[in-house]
């Protein structure tokens, strides 16, 4: 098996979330100013291109039922077209060795001892399996991750590994007082929780390599806040709602 690729897939089967199919893809390097040199850990639709699951509003499988997604109204920030879409694109191409097919666990310590991960650049997490989050954790030096199915029973088995991403006040009640830590995005003018700081990447450029505390686990650590942003933006604080995307 060829070692050396700039990216590995690492699952391909049901999503945890609805039961269909997903395919998860690693990639090594990113030139992402915010997060810094991490691995990008992509969720992604197996039976249609991200841009097509978007259009269609069947992206459930990757992204549940996330108030952020973009088809339903939401702010989510992520340039589906781009990015996701050139992965999958990749992916169907035959881009990347499939390590899903390679029961030597020594490959994950060959290829992601010195990585420094970031669970979710798109999709969530969560539709993946636990084992295989719990295996790339155990063996990358650190690692960030997000999910919106904390809300979900089997979720809180993510709780020492993951953020829970809540989406207003009461939520962020309703996470900690489950045992989770919590992201949240913020109006331009809202206040703070108590318990909560701002994202050091948006004070003070900070890069998320370096700074490392969205990995869930102790909740003796802060809970972590970013003012809205990305290109849907003025969606923040908008209720949920179908929103017509071109056909492509």
């Amino acid at each position: 098996m060829k070692i050396y690729s700039s990216g590995w897939i690492i699952y391909h089967g049901p999503s945890r979330i609805n039961g269909e199919q997903i395919v998860v893809v690693i990639t090594m390097d990113s030139l992402n100013r915010k997060t810094g040199n991490m691995a990008q850990v992509w969720v992604l639709p197996a039976d249609m291109s991200p841009t097509n699951a978007l259009i269609s509003g069947n992206d459930s499988a990757v992204c549940g039922e996330c108030s952020l997604r973009q088809n339903k109204g939401g702010y989510c920030y992520v340039t589906i077209p781009k990015a996701p879409q050139k992965i999958w694109e990749a992916w169907k191409n035959s881009a990347y060795p499939n390590l899903t097919c390679v029961n030597d666990l020594r490959y994950f310590h060959q290829l992601f001892a010195d990585k420094f991960i970031r669970l979710g650049a798109y999709g969530d997490p969560y539709a993946m399996p636990i084992s295989v989050l719990n295996e790339l954790t155990k063996v990358c030096k650190k690692w960030t991750c997000y999910t919106h199915q904390w809300k979900e029973e089997p979720a809180s088995e993510m709780q020492c590994l993951s953020m829970a991403s809540v989406d207003n006040a009461t939520e962020y009640d309703q996470a900690t007082e489950n045992g989770w830590r919590t992201f949240r995005v913020i109006g331009e003018h809202e206040h703070l929780k108590p318990g909560e700081i701002m994202c050091p990447e948006s004070t003070h450029g900070i890069t998320c390599k370096d700074c490392l505390l969205c990995n869930g686990g102790s909740l003796k650590k802060k809970n972590i806040a970013i003012r809205v942003h990305g290109t849907y933006k003025n969606r923040f604080g908008n209720s949920i709602g179908s929103v017509n995307f071109p056909k492509k």
